[in-house]
């Protein structure tokens, strides 16, 4: 199929979707997350290194001393380090890592079934008169499960529970 313009020269269809204008897609995250550890080993090499005195704190815990700042021998990076960031990272944080999946892996199980939905229908039609009363109570309740479970990260598992209950709700 080809369109025709005034100067009746044939354009394909092919010629008019290649000069529509593209939207911006966002990156994987992947991507962005290479672009911050480059950024990151790149500023190794440029900015100061410095470290804080600690002092022991309140509780028994150890604080920085805010006036005990002194240059150190700067270390920049390698190569071999930056390549390997993200595996030892990951090992670092091994039982975040290793919980956040399982956490996730439940939450998607609970979507499957359709127990989340479910769930918050139900909360959707209790609170209806009374949907502003809905937000202290759930965060208290999240703040609860956060306080035991002792990582405060996994809260963002709670957004697809909470979001559709509040446009569900209208807040």
């Amino acid at each position: 199929m080809a369109l025709e313009n005034d100067s009746k020269k044939i354009v394909s269809i092919d010629e008019v979707t290649k000069f529509k204008k593209k939207k911006f897609n966002m990156p994987h995250i992947y991507v962005i997350l290479f672009v911050f550890i480059f950024l990151a080993a790149i500023a190794t090499y440029f900015v100061p290194a410095g470290v804080y005195e600690r002092i022991p704190g309140p509780e028994d815990r150890l604080t920085i001393d805010p006036n005990s700042y002194r240059l150190v021998e700067q270390s920049p990076i390698s190569p071999v380090d930056f390549m390997t960031a993200i595996p030892k990272g990951l090992v670092a944080a091994g039982e975040i890592v290793f919980f956040t999946f399982i956490i996730g892996g439940i939450f998607s199980v609970l979507r499957k079934t359709g127990l989340i939905e479910m769930g918050v229908d139900r909360l959707a039609r209790r609170f209806s008169t009374k949907s502003m009363m809905l937000i202290p109570i759930l965060t208290v309740v999240f703040a609860i499960i956060c306080s035991l479970i002792g990582t405060q990260e996994l809260s963002l598992v709670y957004v697809p529970v909470i979001l559709p209950l509040m446009i569900a709700l209208r807040i």
